[in-house]
């Protein structure tokens, strides 16, 4: 809650759930860790025809709205967005937006600009890095490769605001 010249405001989280899907067929990943998991998880196991097992794990998410007066947020890959809790699960993946999206063009991050058609539709425009792990091995993979990869898709999110009195209505009684 803020107090903006005696109007006083509420920003409601809004949260977010990944749905993990293979790009070229659109079907659900739900392996290793994650099997069963109906979002499915960040989590690949590929076998080589040598003995060699790799896999890449995500392990870390940043939700950036890319905006100067807003900061991103760390979460969990497997903790869903759950909307029958009265309370979220530590690590839901969240952010309070104070303001709609329709000033978020005025408050962009020049680092990381805002494409014509974001502006256009007056929407955020997130930036979803996955951090990822890799490991490998002969038969298992116990071995970590490097320092692993992020990933970064970008996500447009429009936000609205919605306003109501916060005062009873006046009766008049005759």
């Amino acid at each position: 809650d803020r107090d903006v010249t005696g109007v006083q405001t509420c920003a409601l989280p809004i949260y977010f759930t990944m749905r993990w899907v293979n790009p070229a067929t659109r079907d659900l990943v739900a392996k290793g860790p994650y099997a069963g998991d109906g979002q499915g998880g960040p989590f690949q196991e590929v076998h080589l025809a040598n003995g060699i097992v790799m896999t890449a794990t995500g392990t870390d998410i940043t939700v950036d709205p890319n905006q100067t007066d807003m900061h991103a947020v760390r979460c969990a890959p497997g903790t869903p967005y759950d909307p029958n809790a009265s309370t979220q699960p530590a690590g839901a993946c969240f952010i309070n937006f104070s303001r709609s999206s329709a000033s978020a063009s005025r408050m962009e991050d020049p680092t990381d600009p805002m494409p014509d058609r974001v502006k256009t539709n007056e929407s955020y425009y997130l930036a979803i890095t996955v951090h990822w792990d890799i490991k490998y091995g002969r038969g298992t993979a116990d071995q970590t490769l490097g320092n692993g990869f992020d990933m970064v898709i970008h996500q447009e999110l429009p936000v609205w605001e919605v306003q109501a009195p916060n005062q009873p209505p006046q009766v008049s009684i005759h």
